[in-house]
């Protein structure tokens, strides 16, 4: 059964990135929620998915500008509330749910790995980048952790290169562009051992790219995706027996 993921802690429901979207995802009945990493200019991995932090603090400029202390001071204009630390966004994640975690910048790669093991979370989390470099240093450090190299590459030519870096990496399973989920492509990336995640564009389209074969499916829409995923044939409803976060 695939896998449903929470995007970016349910922006439908709290703020994105937040805490409270991360319980608001395990209420929900999701298997798994998605986060943003950055990384602070003193070295503290902190959700955040934007390039800048105009859009969350009215900030124009990068995370990785400011220190720890200093972006603690400022407010989220969503929920008035500081940016959390992945730390405390790893010790908030309820039971039974696991973490994906989208790696923004490959410099907060050895930061945020440090804190999965200082929590002894391994079995817990998904480790997620765009960065080659980044999913090679997954697999040297924690290589128990399932690690997926991210890219939206939609020409064909392009499709098969990313295929081929993600075995090249030692990537475990790729997220790639929505458009590029076909029953096709995702059977070519079983064969060649990896899972494969899509983020949905819409609510509409999940049932059928869930038919062709995802093995998790990133959505702002989890309710809908979960009744989609316990009404495919072959189903069996609710949490998935096998831990997600095991290699093919």
């Amino acid at each position: 059964m695939a896998v449903v993921i929470a995007h970016r802690t349910c922006p439908r429901h709290e703020a994105e990135n937040s805490l409270a979207g991360i319980a608001r995802a395990g209420e929900l009945g999701a298997h798994g929620v998605e986060i943003d990493v950055r990384l602070t200019r003193d070295g503290m991995p902190v959700l955040v998915h934007d390039r800048t932090l105009l859009r969350m603090t009215r900030w124009p400029l990068p995370t990785r500008y400011f220190s720890f202390e200093c972006l603690r001071r400022m407010k989220r204009r969503d929920n008035g509330l500081s940016i959390p630390t992945f730390a405390e966004a790893l010790h908030a994640l309820p039971e039974g749910v696991v973490m994906a975690i989208d790696l923004k910048d490959p410099r907060a790669a050895s930061a945020t790995m440090d804190e999965i093991v200082a929590q002894g979370a391994e079995q817990r989390v998904l480790l997620w980048a765009q960065s080659m470099d980044a999913v090679r240093e997954f697999g040297a450090a924690i290589p128990d952790v399932e690690r997926a190299l991210l890219r939206d590459t939609r020409a064909g030519a392009a499709t098969r290169k990313f295929l081929r870096d993600a075995e090249r990496c030692g990537a475990d399973a790729l997220s790639a562009h929505w458009d590029r989920i076909t029953p096709a492509f995702v059977t070519e990336a079983h064969e060649r051992g990896l899972k494969v995640y899509a983020m949905a564009q819409n609510a509409e389209s999940q049932w059928e790219k869930l038919e062709a074969g995802l093995d998790g499916l990133v959505t702002n829409w989890a309710e809908e995706a979960l009744a989609a995923t316990d009404a495919l044939p072959g189903s069996n409803p609710g949490r998935p027996t096998k831990d997600p976060t095991r290699s093919r």
